[in-house]
């Protein structure tokens, strides 16, 4: 009776239980020495119980073969190779936002794909923004989402983290969501001061709602209809919170000129 010694292999989980075998090292036990019997490989199968993940998982052998001028005198034993290892399959997390950039208040919604070649993973991803977890979600056929309306002003980091399941290892998928303000009306607008630089130039400080948008118009005669006067290049301003100051350099080419500011959106 021959045997062929065991035969090690990892295979990494696909959802099938067929095992790949590898047979390079391979030897029959048991052969007299001067006798011609050679172990044929071809066509060979080998199958788990299952196709999960497991380490030292017995690998059921179908298909050896022997043949030469004494394998009559011989009877083959398949194996049973019981140190054959299934690891986890990799996996990817795509991670997209309703809007990007949104504004404060709004309801963005964040949907999480994981993806793998093997088959749809299961489980749960974990939300957070600037690593601070605010859901976790089921996947259903591979994608988890979630929606938020607390996200601050400015540039969020956003994550969906996939843990590690039994059989698909863990991945991340992040995007940085900008926040930017929702329309703010003027309701404040007035000059605070003007200062000569004594090089040319003047500062204009101004007095506005904060986080309204303002630019500054000009004219060298102060009787012309505001829409009659000139938008300064370069000048739009968001007028910063809490004060509402805002400030723009200018440089007075004229013998007189004169300067306003005006609202973005003034108030209704």
């Amino acid at each position: 009776m021959l045997k062929v010694s065991p035969i090690l292999r990892t295979d990494q989980y696909d959802g099938k239980t067929t095992a790949t075998l590898d047979f390079a090292g391979a030897a029959l036990v048991g052969v007299v020495t001067s006798d011609d019997v050679t172990l044929n490989t071809n066509g060979v199968t080998g199958a788990f119980a299952d196709a999960n993940v497991g380490m030292g998982k017995a690998v059921h052998v179908n298909g050896l073969t022997i043949s030469g001028a004494d394998a009559g005198n011989y009877t083959l034993t398949e194996p049973i190779v019981t140190a054959a290892d299934i690891t986890a399959a990799a996996t990817s997390t795509l991670l997209m936002s309703s809007e990007n950039p949104s504004a404060t208040g709004s309801n963005v919604t964040f949907t999480a794909t994981v993806s793998s070649g093997a088959g749809n993973p299961g489980g749960e991803v974990v939300f957070l923004v600037s690593g601070l977890p605010f859901s976790t979600n089921a996947l259903v056929a591979g994608v988890a989402a979630t929606s938020t309306d607390a996200l601050p002003l400015g540039t969020n980091t956003v994550t969906a983290q996939y843990a590690a399941q039994v059989n698909y290892l863990g991945s991340t998928g992040t995007v940085q969501q900008v926040v930017r303000s929702a329309v703010v009306y003027s309701q404040t607008n007035a000059i605070a001061s003007l200062v000569n630089n004594g090089d040319g130039t003047f500062t204009l400080s101004f007095v506005g709602t904060p986080q309204a948008e303002y630019y500054v118009v000009t004219s060298t005669d102060l009787e012309t209809v505001m829409s009659g006067w000139e938008v300064l290049p370069n000048s739009t301003n968001t007028a910063p919170a809490p004060s509402g100051v805002w400030s723009v350099t200018v440089t007075n080419d004229a013998l007189q000129r004169f300067y306003r500011s005006a609202a973005v959106n003034p108030g209704p």
